[in-house]
């Protein structure tokens, strides 16, 4: 038989590098469900091979020994994934690791019982032995359901498919959850994707680097700030004129004033199209449907329209939109105002217009349209092309209301006099 020297070394080795990472807990369950074993084992395996020498130890016992050397390598380079790769490769390949752990307890587990079957003389360490088999052989290492589905999510998101700014939201979302990680924190969240792009810099994987390039252009567009409804005039006007939306105003995945909020059963709100953009991507990837804020799997499909938030920002929105009215006329009212503040009001105007057509009647009774009439009137020469159009667009989107058209057709008629 094979001196049984070298199993030692390596499985003294072996051990010694599980335990270097003692000092830095795992941040995941199933290596530190392994350490534990491992611990275990150490104590039985020191008490086995202390003098006399290995070498005078009976076949079995030395087949045993070897056996367990050579699955505690294997194990210790899945543990090195957990130990030295970034949190997110991990994920990437958390079922595979979970695997191979699993697949190195149960083989451990029956070298132990192959030693226990082989020690007589040694009571005490008999029973240990035995009990250590008994739990290693029967140990299920699991990935959570939130893994499992982070998991999926990556390797489908790896096929590089067209997605939506609220399913890019949910899967940041579903991500930072797994990694422990708030969906607030860019900063972090960023530097996660850092450390996986060093990580698969070594590696040969296509997958994994179409995962990367996902993430790095989901990442960067997370991090612009996204544009509410309103929009500060910058220029004439008080920085603090308009009011500033409430946070349950904000869909939590468009980042964006809700148009038509929903509420799940999870108690969350959101924009309908968003969360339903979100269900679809979950249907199509054979995945329960959840709750990207809180990630409780749903049970039900159902949108309830939440009326009373539907309320509170129409609200605000006709107090923000009196307010750009406000502002509107004192700016075009000015014997001579900016051309940059005359553009911004034109703007301001025809967005009220298009997005808020039931406010149109505000801009009517406020004499803003007089206003632009008399802006192209009095300025045509003097004003740039562009600030010429952009108020025939404005006169052009009022139209659409009925009163307006009569305004127009008595002032033409007063020009012509």
């Amino acid at each position: 038989m094979t001196s049984i020297s070298p199993a030692v070394e390596l499985l003294n080795r072996s051990l010694s590098e599980i335990y270097a990472a003692a000092d830095h807990p795992y941040a995941w369950e199933n290596p530190r469900r392994f350490s534990a074993y491992a611990k275990r084992l150490h104590l039985l395996l020191n008490q086995l091979l202390r003098p006399p020498a290995p070498e005078n130890l009976s076949p079995p016992v030395q087949t045993a020994v070897k056996g367990i050397s050579g699955e505690l390598k294997k194990a210790d380079e899945a543990l090195s994934a957990y130990r030295n790769r970034s949190k997110i490769f991990v994920l990437i390949n958390c079922l595979s690791l979970c695997a191979s752990l699993q697949e190195c307890t149960l083989a451990i587990g029956g070298w132990l019982a192959l030693l226990d079957s082989s020690i007589h003389d040694v009571v005490d360490l008999r029973k240990k032995v035995a009990d250590l088999s008994s739990d290693m052989k029967q140990a299920q290492f699991k990935v959570t359901e939130n893994e499992k589905r982070v998991q999926l999510m990556l390797q489908k998101e790896g096929q590089g498919r067209p997605t939506t700014k609220a399913v890019q939201s949910a899967i940041i979302m579903d991500l930072a959850r797994a990694l422990g990680i708030d969906s607030n924190n860019h900063t972090e969240l960023s530097e996660q994707v850092k450390l996986l792009k060093e990580d698969i810099a070594r590696s040969n994987s296509v997958s994994e680097r179409r995962i990367l390039t996902s993430l790095e252009k989901i990442m960067d567009r997370w991090s612009l700030e996204s544009d509410v409804l309103t929009q500060k005039f910058d220029l004439d006007f008080e920085d603090d004129a308009q009011i500033s939306p409430f946070k349950n105003f904000l869909c939590p995945l468009t980042k964006e004033v809700m148009k038509h909020p929903v509420v799940l059963e999870s108690s969350q709100n959101y924009e309908r199209t968003a969360i339903e953009h979100w269900f679809e991507r979950c249907i199509e990837d054979g995945r329960d449907p959840t709750c990207p804020v809180t990630g409780q799997v749903l049970k039900s499909l159902e949108l309830k329209p939440n009326i009373g938030l539907a309320g509170a920002i129409e609200e605000w929105i006709n107090r923000n939109v009196e307010i750009q009215i406000k502002l509107s006329v004192q700016c075009l009212s000015e014997e001579s105002p900016s051309e940059n503040c005359v553009e911004q009001v034109l703007d301001h105007i025809y967005r009220i217009s298009e997005e808020h057509p039931s406010s149109r009647y505000r801009v009517r009774n406020a004499g803003v349209v007089v206003l632009v009439v008399n802006l192209l009137k009095d300025s045509s020469k003097s004003i740039r092309s562009l600030l010429r159009s952009k108020a025939l667009m404005v006169l052009l989107s009022m139209s659409k209301d009925e009163e307006s058209k009569v305004k127009f057709s008595s002032l033409a008629l007063i020009h012509r006099m």
